[in-house]
C-alpha cells in the first residue's frame, strides 16, 4: 500500500501510495524518526492514515565490498479491514484511534461517533469495566500502538457486555426456576414422609381409644 525510496542521506526520492496521496515531507519525517530509533519496522501516520512499514537498505555488491545506496520502505495500510481481522481474532470489537481521529474500527457507526467525541473531549480512560455507548455497554482496555512524536495511536479492545448480561439474566432465571422446583419437590417429599411416619401412630392411637371404650 505504500512504497518509498530514499537515498543514502535519508532523503526521500520517491513516494507511491496505493489509495491516498502521501506527502513526501511526512514520509521524510517518519523515516528520520524510524532511523533515529533504529527500527526496521515501524508505524507511520499522517492525516488519518496509518501504515505498518518495513525498512530495508539497498545494497550494491556483496561481502566487504558491499555499499549502501539507499533505503526502500514498503508498508501496509491499517484501517477498518485490518481492524475487522484483529477483532475477529479477539472475538471483540476493536478501534484504532488517535486523540482526535479513528483510523479503523469494527464498532457500529453510532458507537464510533460517540467514542470519537469522548476522544476529542479527552475524557476517555485507558480501561474501564463498564463503558456505555449508544448501542451497548462495553468493558475495554487499550494499548499504545505508536507513542511519541508526532501523535499517539492506541488500540482499544471493547468487549460488549450485553451478551454477558443476557447470559447472567438467563442464569439467574434458571437458578430461580430450579430453586422453586426444589422447594415444591421438597415440600411434597416432606409431606409424603410425614404421612408415612405418622399414619401408624394415628392408627395405634385410634386402637387405644377404641380399647378404652370397650370396642375390641
Amino acid at each position: 500500500d505504500l512504497f518509498v525510496l530514499a537515498n543514502n542521506d535519508k532523503m526521500v526520492m520517491a513516494v507511491h501510495a496505493a489509495r491516498h496521496d502521501w506527502k513526501r515531507d511526512a514520509a521524510h519525517h517518519d523515516l528520520l524518526r524510524s532511523m533515529e530509533r533504529g527500527a526496521d519496522a515501524d508505524w507511520w501516520y499522517d492525516e488519518g492514515r496509518l501504515y505498518w512499514v518495513f525498512i530495508q537498505p539497498i545494497l550494491a555488491g556483496a561481502g566487504n565490498t558491499s555499499e549502501e545506496l539507499g533505503l526502500i520502505v514498503v508498508g501496509y495500510e491499517v484501517g477498518s479491514s485490518i481492524a475487522a481481522e484483529l477483532g475477529l481474532a479477539s472475538g471483540n470489537q476493536l478501534a484504532i484511534a488517535t486523540d482526535d481521529a479513528i483510523v479503523g474500527s469494527t464498532l457500529p457507526r453510532r458507537d464510533e461517533y460517540q467514542l470519537l467525541a469522548r476522544l476529542k473531549a479527552r475524557n476517555l480512560p485507558l480501561s474501564s469495566p463498564d463503558f456505555p455507548l449508544m448501542t451497548d455497554h462495553y468493558a475495554f482496555s487499550s494499548i499504545d500502538v505508536r507513542s511519541g512524536d508526532p501523535v499517539l495511536i492506541r488500540c482499544y479492545v471493547l468487549m460488549p457486555l450485553e451478551p454477558v448480561n443476557l447470559f447472567m439474566r438467563r442464569l439467574d432465571r434458571t437458578i430461580f426456576i430450579l430453586g422453586a422446583c426444589a422447594i415444591v419437590f421438597g415440600g411434597l417429599l416432606f409431606g409424603f414422609v410425614a404421612r408415612t411416619v405418622t399414619r401408624p401412630l394415628d392408627n395405634l392411637a385410634a386402637g387405644v381409644r377404641a380399647l378404652a371404650e370397650g370396642d375390641f
